[in-house]
């Protein structure tokens, strides 16, 4: 908002320097490099002193003097890995300093101290997400760990858990998941990301990633479903920038901005696999670009919630990883049903629609003409593209 202070640069969430010289180049002061929680600030107290402190409310051009916290609570160590138990067990969470305290959750909440303060160790005898955080009174509380326990299940798909608060998801006017009439004005609909904590298993039930990432609602009419698609962006702001690992087997690429948890969409309530088998068998008989997909089980918050498809997410960065394109240098367009209207993603609509309102108004049946449209669209490719719609019977 127009009350907010903003620079024109960002810091690394791994910690950067940060140098105030004057017109000259000569420095004035510096800092860091210094690594900061999530909506924390970094002061000094007194104000002109050597002394930095951490503080809950930050205090634009004014006097450092709310409550200043020494540090950061050091994290919590789980006995007990994420993974797959074919009977109960117990798990122990401790942290070398005694004097904190450990509060946890089971419902995929951030652990605050009005959550469940943790006794000793905790009896896992049904499938589980486990949050744990430490707290004291001068310290900023840890890093929230996330553990995901899988009590004597058993699949041929790998498993990918989604963990977040659940104000993240159902708050009325916070939560992605609210729906309301008319539908395109209420929470379901909005360009909005929570965090998230998000692993996945292979079918050998060990972990190949663990991430801090954003989530979103993915998709057209069926965000109305019962059980979402979730794109899931990796960004710095909350660790990674990347998912640095291989997950679709038929694919060089090991590294990926975002990927799609996907419902099935319009065929999420009939075999789920239609859009995944059209891509398989379209694949290597065209030059098209087509997405990588691995059926899925997933769980949020600790619970089952049906089978998905992994997919890459179809935006630049899927461009640029299949095609070595600098993602910056591409014009992405969306045609927005709702609003019959063609929206700029990245880049901008120029090209298009002069290209549109060209072929609208000349008659491509002249020679001159369609020479001047071929310049613009790959003929060859939009043939590929037009068949292979009509021969799967995409309606």
């Amino acid at each position: 908002s127009d009350s907010e202070l903003h620079t024109n640069f960002k810091l690394k969430a791994s910690g950067e320097e940060l140098i105030l010289s004057d017109a000259s180049g000569h420095i004035i002061d510096r800092i860091g490099p210094a690594v900061l929680p999530c909506d924390i600030s970094w002061g000094r107290f007194p104000d002109g002193s050597d002394n930095w402190n951490y503080f809950y409310t930050p205090t634009p051009a004014a006097r450092n003097l709310n409550k200043i916290y020494y540090g950061q609570c050091e994290d919590p160590v789980f006995t007990m890995e994420s993974g797959f138990y074919a009977t109960p067990d117990q798990a122990y969470i401790s942290t070398e300093d005694p004097n904190l305290k450990i509060y946890y959750t089971t419902d995929g909440a951030i652990p605050t101290e009005q959550s469940t303060p943790y006794l000793g160790g905790i009896i896992i005898d049904k499938t589980s997400t486990i949050r744990a955080r430490s707290f004291s009174e001068d310290l900023i509380p840890s890093r929230t760990f996330t553990k995901n326990y899988f009590i004597g299940e058993d699949y041929s798909f790998p498993v990918v858990s989604v963990t977040t608060d659940p104000y993240n998801l159902y708050d009325s006017d916070y939560g992605l998941f609210p729906y309301s009439n008319p539908y395109w004005e209420s929470n379901l609909f909005q360009d909005w990301e929570r965090p998230a904590n998000i692993q996945l298993f292979e079918t050998d039930q060990k972990q190949g990633f663990e991430l801090e990432a954003g989530i979103k609602v993915h998709g057209g009419l069926t965000r109305g479903q019962t059980v979402k698609s979730l794109a899931v962006m990796a960004r710095s702001k909350y660790g990674a920038s990347k998912i640095n690992y291989k997950i679709f087997k038929d694919k060089e690429l090991s590294s990926f901005n975002n990927i799609v948890l996907r419902n099935g969409g319009n065929d999420c309530a009939y075999a789920i696999m239609r859009d995944a088998f059209m891509h398989a068998i379209i694949r290597g008989e065209m030059d098209l670009e087509l997405s990588s997909s691995r059926p899925a089980v997933v769980y949020l918050n600790g619970n089952y919630w049906g089978v998905h498809d992994i997919r890459e997410k179809l935006n630049e960065h899927f461009i640029a990883g299949n095609r070595n394109i600098d993602p910056d240098n591409i014009d992405l367009l969306e045609y927005v049903h709702y609003s019959s209207e063609v929206q700029e993603v990245k880049g901008s609509a120029g090209d298009f629609n002069a290209l549109i309102g060209f072929i609208r108004n000349h008659d491509l049946s002249q020679a001159d003409n369609y020479e001047v449209a071929r310049q613009e669209i790959d003929i060859e490719n939009y043939m590929e593209y037009l068949m292979s719609q009509i021969y799967v019977n995409n309606r």
